[in-house]
């Protein structure tokens, strides 16, 4: 807004500076003449400032934006991508990389194998996955009871623990029977990592030296 104010009163002043100069400069006209002309030259050039003025304040409001803005919207738009924090999640999937090969696998385009070729590749990843939970994760059923026994979930269950499905209506307690035991971390056994180790690295690159 400012700018453009600037540019108006930029315009203003030198339509008036010229139309006095070329007042003074006639030199036809004397006295009373003389003054009117220079008065009737000041109103024209008021006039024409203020013509001159809504011409160029509409090109600027017609101009695209400049490259600068462009480039700055640009930036702005852009999407940051958000730092590895949860350096345990990474670790794990590490750990299933390393000894089972998953990321491999749930990264593969299976769809050209023929499900013979799959069961036995999956045989391999879930014996190394296993391992590998089982030698870094603690982990136990979050309901004790056997699935298919009936049990009764009391108010004020968690709802993140436990997960209702079926004909859900009403409030607590609730009578069902448990499909899934669900599971939970107890513990994680995770070697501390280096110092200098980039977080976000689940396996590094290998590259054979001929």
């Amino acid at each position: 807004m400012q700018s453009r104010s600037g540019v108006v009163v930029v315009i203003f002043l030198i339509t008036m500076i010229f139309m006095c100069i070329t007042a003074i400069l006639l030199p036809e006209f004397s006295g009373q003449g003389r003054t009117f002309l220079m008065v009737s030259m000041v109103v024209l050039g008021a006039i024409l400032a203020g013509i001159l003025s809504a011409l160029v304040l509409s090109m600027i409001k017609a101009a695209p934006l400049t490259t600068g803005k462009l480039k700055e919207q640009e930036v702005r738009t852009e999407p940051t991508p958000a730092p590895v924090s949860d350096e345990k999640l990474v670790q794990i999937l590490s750990v299933l990389q390393r000894k089972g090969r998953l990321i491999d696998f749930l990264q593969e385009d299976i769809s050209r194998y023929e499900d013979s070729q799959i069961g036995a590749a999956v045989r391999n990843i879930h014996k190394g996955c296993s391992e590998a939970i089982a030698e870094h994760v603690i982990l136990e059923p979050v309901m004790k009871e056997a699935e298919g026994s009936n049990v009764t979930i009391q108010e004020g269950f968690d709802p993140s623990a436990v997960r209702l499905t079926g004909n859900v209506a009403g409030s607590p307690p609730f009578r069902g029977v448990v499909r899934h035991s669900g599971w939970k971390v107890v513990r994680t056994a995770l070697p501390a990592l280096p110092k200098n180790q980039d977080r976000s690295i689940i396996e590094p690159a290998e590259i054979e030296l001929a």
